[in-house]
């Protein structure tokens, strides 16, 4: 028998009340609203369980692990945590450093790197 991830994670994001159902305009979509969504995931819940943020963490290394990855970028406050989680679970696995750089939102849908 398999492990099923996608179960899993799902299990573990509705036991920690972090799936918050509804309809969500996305940032970054044009003035005609194109850019929806059905559900939403609270990342600061996820942060507050250090298991499962470290094995989601390891799951999206999993992705990039045969490229060589020197920078990981999240968005300030809670993204720039787990940015740290995915750079820690990716060194584990290349041994190489990398750096962890918070970006900030300047204008609609346009990011630049945090000082």
């Amino acid at each position: 028998m398999s492990f099923d991830k996608t179960k899993y994670f799902m299990e573990q994001l509705h036991q920690i009340a972090a799936l918050l159902p509804g309809h969500y305009r996305l940032k970054g979509g044009d003035s005609a609203g194109k850019r929806h969504g059905e559900g939403y995931i609270d990342k600061s819940r996820i942060l507050m369980h250090a298991r499962l943020s470290a094995d989601l963490a390891e799951e999206i290394a999993s992705y990039f692990c045969k490229h060589r990855v020197d920078v990981v970028v999240g968005p300030e406050t809670s993204g720039a945590r787990f940015a740290r989680d995915v750079a820690r679970a990716l060194m584990d696995r290349s041994m190489l450093g990398i750096r962890v750089l918070p970006v900030r939102e300047v204008s609609h849908g346009t990011f630049r790197i945090a000082e």
